[in-house]
């Protein structure tokens, strides 16, 4: 889990560098409209609205993959988490998709394929463990099909 984080760090790093050098120096993207950049903050914020959302929701969350059985972890099933297993990381995802287009640089999202790649192995890592050690998790999971995004995956 904690290896897994160390390994979306350069991706994140790659993602801001690429943006600074080609919305601040190069302009490899061009010139992006004003509006381009709205729709980025307004994307961005409903990622992060998600992000916290599903944080408020679930009094459980935390940044590692544990049982918290001292305060008697049981599924979170309410809010976002009626929708997809993992709300954080779909709000995150969007967020970084986002914070292209609120840059202005479209070349900021070759890293972060990269980094959805780890998004993602986090996420089947995060699912295991759930599925092993919460008790009705299996059954959340039956009901609720989605890890990420609704029809996709």
């Amino acid at each position: 889990d904690r290896s897994l984080r160390v390994l979306l760090l350069p991706f994140l790093l790659g993602h801001l560098v690429v943006a600074a050098l080609d919305a601040g120096r190069f302009g490899w993207s061009g010139a992006v409209r004003w509006e381009i950049h709205v729709v980025g903050l307004i994307g961005y914020c409903a990622g992060l609205g998600l992000v916290m959302w599903a944080m408020a929701v679930n009094r459980f969350f935390a940044p590692v993959v544990r049982l918290q059985s001292e305060r008697g972890h049981h599924v979170i099933s309410g809010g976002p988490y009626r929708f997809v297993r993992h709300p954080a990381y779909l709000g995150f995802v969007i967020a970084l998709v986002a914070e292209a287009f609120m840059l202005g640089s479209y070349w900021c999202l070759l890293p972060m394929i990269g980094g959805l790649v780890v998004i993602m192995k986090r996420t089947l890592v995060e699912d295991r463990f759930l599925h092993a050690a919460l008790a009705g998790y299996s059954e959340y999971a039956r009901g609720v099909r989605w890890r990420l995004a609704r029809g996709v995956w």
